[in-house]
């Protein structure tokens, strides 16, 4: 797979996108113009999918309410970690990722940096590793001449020169929390537990809108769903940005796939496959960056939504067909897999309204007060998730972040980008199948918290 640096796609292929949306979208409408039964089963096909993500997303927000245990950690017995971090074009943010790996609270004999960056880079980021390597050894700098591009092939590159008996995985605009790798080390003692997350937080809320709603949505998702799916005994998975792994995983389940877009969420559904299990420790933090353009937003959810879809293609019929996972983990990856696919036709609401102003019956087999209930539910799910949020972290002595509170308006723009991000992602993948290519995001090294 090849990396490169974003930059603009060509007007004609947005024109492609557009022409192959609206045609797509004709197509299933279509048959309504003729068939009132039809329209009805894809009103209704539509708001099932809308009940059950309702009702599960606010049973995972009563399930994170739950605190975490607290376990202590025996010194004597730390082992040595190897901790890597491929880097591409990363000057804006290594010396905040570097500074925050020397101040860990760990043994300075029982611990390395690697940094796998690429040659091809063109900023300083080769200087900047080689200037905090000679200063502290911990820092190894590692140059990649090779052609296989993505963040997948770094990493298992380190892996090959790590010592440790634990590698961690993070982005280069990652900075820890002091005690993240101790905790990390406790938690990987679990009965099968080879992988260990914890929670990433936005460093540059303050930056922009597009890094406040995002960095509001990632609260959300590593506080309350990654979390509860847990304690529910879902699909735990690790993003590639942040993760702790037990060394043996890599002997016993190989490498990170270096032709996929998600390798995490691959590598994820590969545990699971394997029987193993993926630890979520909320308490294990470590501050990243999101993107704060809608540009550069655009970019990583596209790959994202993308490699969410490869994973659906790969995994889906083997792991709900898996006799040795359990019923509730079946359904859960299923929920993820499937959805992230079932999202496109969330944009149908649109044309199905403007069909209703024509004078088309938009009847649903649910009765009105059932819908207008979850339609209530979901319109303030947004609301709910960050007052959770928002009560959980002063609960351990933050100041309450009002600031946030009306910007739950915005996720539901933010949602619908979110739809058009997954048609793109889905044409890409399944109608015009494009090379996969790994689009780096870029940074701004902005650190204004909100």
């Amino acid at each position: 797979m090849k990396s490169k640096l974003p930059g603009r796609s060509p007007p004609s292929l947005g024109l492609i996108y557009i022409i192959l949306t609206v045609s797509i979208i004709s197509l299933i409408i279509l048959p309504s113009l003729f068939f009132s039964a039809y329209l009805t089963l894809w009103v209704t096909i539509l708001n099932t999918f809308m009940i059950i993500a309702a009702i599960r997303f606010y049973f995972l927000m009563a399930l994170s309410l739950k605190k975490p245990e607290k376990v202590s950690v025996d010194e004597s017995e730390l082992p040595f970690v190897s901790i890597i971090v491929p880097a591409y074009n990363e000057a804006k943010v290594l010396p905040r990722n570097i500074e925050s790996m020397i101040a860990l609270d760990y043994p300075m004999d029982r611990i390395e940096f690697l940094y796998v960056y690429e040659a091809k880079s063109s900023d300083e980021t080769e200087a900047i590793i080689k200037g905090y390597a000679s200063k502290d050894p911990r820092v190894v700098p590692i140059r990649r001449d090779s052609l296989r591009g993505g963040k997948g092939a770094a990493a298992n590159d380190g892996i090959l020169l790590a010592k440790g008996d634990v590698i961690g995985s993070f982005d280069a605009d990652h900075s820890l929390e002091p005690d993240a790798v101790k905790k990390a080390v406790r938690a990987l003692k679990g009965e099968n537990v080879v992988c260990v997350r914890g929670r990433c937080r936005t460093i540059n809320k303050g930056e922009g809108l597009v890094s406040m709603v995002a960095g509001i949505e990632r609260d959300i998702f590593d506080s309350i769903d990654i979390y509860s799916r847990q304690s529910l005994g879902g699909f735990t998975f690790f993003s590639g940005g942040h993760a702790f792994f037990n060394r043996r995983v890599f002997d016993t389940l190989g490498m990170f796939n270096e032709e996929i877009l998600t390798e995490d969420i691959d590598y994820s559904l590969k545990i699971h496959d394997a029987g193993l299990k993926i630890s979520v420790d909320p308490s294990i933090v470590s501050w990243e960056e999101s993107p704060s353009t809608l540009g550069a937003w655009w970019s990583q959810r596209r790959r994202w939504t993308r490699g969410w879809m490869q994973c659906a293609r790969l995994y889906l019929k083997r792991l709900v067909t898996n006799r040795a996972i359990s019923l509730v983990k079946k359904l859960d990856i299923a929920f993820m897999l499937v959805m992230t696919i079932l999202l496109i036709l969330m944009i149908l609401n649109y044309p199905l309204v403007v069909l209703s102003w024509v004078g088309l019956s938009m009847a649903s087999l649910y009765p009105e007060p059932v819908l207008f209930f979850f339609g209530v539910l979901i319109a303030l799910s947004p609301f709910v998730a960050v007052t959770i949020v928002l009560l959980k972290d002063s609960r351990k002595g933050e100041p309450f972040r009002w600031r946030e509170v009306p910007l739950t308006l915005l996720m539901w723009p933010y949602q619908f980008l979110q739809m058009a991000v997954s048609w793109v992602a889905f044409e890409d993948e399944f109608i015009l199948r494009r090379k996969n290519e790994y689009v780096k995001t870029n940074r701004s090294g902005a650190t204004s918290k909100l």
